[in-house]
């Protein structure tokens, strides 16, 4: 998938997302994402920077720590709790995470911006869990193994979010560069074709952690909202307030 900036004006009504609270959203939201992709680029150049090393010289590679730590190993391989989450800070290689990147900026901000700065953050790392989730039990019900890594699937989510916060949009499909299309209506292309992808096999790209990452996006962008809003409530009800404050 490519994109272009995405063309979108802020509500003029008051609220999330409108111009009498832009700075903030905006400052926090590009600070988020600017972490994130800290995160993404240490990882994988530190890596590519120690596989480079002489022999003679090199530190213990990371890439065994990385298989183990932060790539999702799918059934009927051994699976780490925790790589449900982290194995969306990993990547195979620079194109993956330029790709990715490039994608995340695009639609991360505008979500950023639309959510906050904290509802976002735990809306990018929940999808994340929910697409590395969808290929674990994708992969569970074919016994067909493999791994899983990379942050497609929460951007995916993100993607989703704008095409529905923002559907009169436009991007450009990759396959036909150069051409708008409303994102109201790439969105739905795109799932078609993870869809196709899962069913034939296509083996590429992880197609069932996309369609798990288009599904959180929306289903957040439907319904979570309610819930996030009532979150001071429910912290307050169980005492967890204070360690959030």
């Amino acid at each position: 998938m490519s994109t272009r900036p995405i063309q979108w004006r802020p509500p003029n009504k008051p609220g999330r997302g409108s111009r009498a609270g832009f700075w903030g959203p905006l400052i926090t939201g590009t600070g988020t994402i600017a972490g994130i992709f800290t995160g993404f680029a240490l990882l994988d150049l530190k890596q590519r920077k120690e596989a480079r090393r002489p022999r003679a010289r090199q530190i213990p590679s990371l890439q065994g720590f990385m298989l183990r730590n932060a790539v999702l190993q799918l059934p009927p391989q051994r699976t780490r709790p925790w790589t449900f989450l982290t194995s969306n800070f990993s990547h195979a290689g620079t194109l993956h995470l330029a790709v990715n990147m490039f994608a995340l900026s695009s639609f991360g901000s505008v979500v950023a911006e639309d959510f906050g700065a904290n509802q976002f953050a735990a809306f990018y790392l929940s999808a994340g869990v929910a697409s590395s989730l969808t290929a674990y039990l994708a992969r569970l019900r074919r016994g067909s193994g493999g791994r899983s890594l990379g942050a497609s699937g929460a951007v995916y989510a993100c993607f989703a979010a704008t095409a529905l916060m923002h559907p009169d949009a436009h991007g450009a499909f990759i396959f036909l560069p150069g051409i708008p299309i409303r994102l109201g209506d790439l969105l739905p292309l795109l799932m078609c074709l993870d869809m196709a992808g899962a069913l034939l096999g296509w083996r590429y790209l992880d197609h069932f952690g996309h369609l798990g990452g288009a599904l959180f996006g929306i289903l957040y962008t439907k319904y979570g909202h309610s819930i996030w809003d009532k979150r001071d409530a429910i912290l307050t009800r169980t005492g967890l307030a204070k360690l959030v404050a």
